[in-house]
């Protein structure tokens, strides 16, 4: 009976061991490691193992929890299983009804936009169908318009545009320069070996007088576009002969 208590003392001494390097997540001491090839007769080789299997079993013991966490846990089962059995059906419906009404909202919406969309595609059809008077007035208007709002606008841009591709010119690059020179050839000169050399002083001039116009020109497009769309607007309205 002593030699009983002897082995069971030992295997308890083995477990605290292994528990206490387990929970501190390291390896073995040296001196740990051997205690427990001599308590259990283990080679050196399997203390590692032994440690592993711990940790294993620390970390479902914590999920697993105690009986009583058990019966505790039953419990929450049943009384989520009544809940569910109680409430479940009641809520189902009022979502069902719920979904009912959505699907309502959203065909109404989708009749509503469709509704719209015939409406506008026949006032568009009814423009194409407007008296030969109407229409030429339109198309004259129209004419009036590009050259006294939008032509104005374009070169404006055009001018922005090129502005802009000064400011990003590469000065290194034999294409870049020609375009230049073909733009304004007082900057750019020939030398003897036929290479396009930039005045870089002239140029830099050049390019902080040009980017001083942008405001004016960025305004003037504004400008110019919102008379020309007030324009339009004006020469659509002899196409609505037939749109009450």
């Amino acid at each position: 009976m002593p030699k009983t208590n002897t082995k069971s003392q030992a295997t308890e001494e083995v477990q605290r061991i292994l528990e206490t390097a387990a929970k501190a997540d390291r390896e073995l001491y040296y001196e740990e490691s051997l205690r427990i090839c001599q308590a259990t007769g283990i080679s050196p080789s399997d203390v590692g193992k032994e440690v592993k299997r711990t940790r294993r079993a620390l970390k479902l013991q914590a999920v697993s929890g105690t009986l009583a966490d058990h019966e505790k846990q039953r419990s929450e089962v049943e009384r989520c299983c009544q809940v569910e059995a109680e409430q479940k059906p009641t809520l189902e419906k009022q979502i069902a009804d719920l979904q009912k009404k959505v699907n309502a909202i959203e065909r109404d919406r989708r009749l509503a936009e469709k509704r719209l969309h015939e409406m506008e595609a026949a006032r568009e059809s009814l423009k194409l169908l407007a008296p030969v008077g109407c229409r030429e007035t339109f198309n004259r208007l129209k004419r009036e318009a590009n050259v006294r709002y939008r032509k104005v606008a374009n070169d404006a841009q055009v001018e922005v545009n090129l502005i802009k591709w000064l400011g990003n010119l590469n000065r290194s690059s034999q294409n870049d320069l020609a375009g230049l020179q073909l733009h304004k050839r007082e900057l750019v000169a020939i030398n003897s070996s036929g290479r396009y050399e930039l005045d870089a002083a002239a140029f830099d001039d050049y390019l902080a007088s040009q980017e001083a116009r942008l405001p004016e020109l960025q305004e003037i497009i504004q400008d110019q576009m919102g008379k020309y769309d007030e324009a339009i607007a004006e020469a659509e309205s002899h196409l609505d002969y037939y749109c009450v």
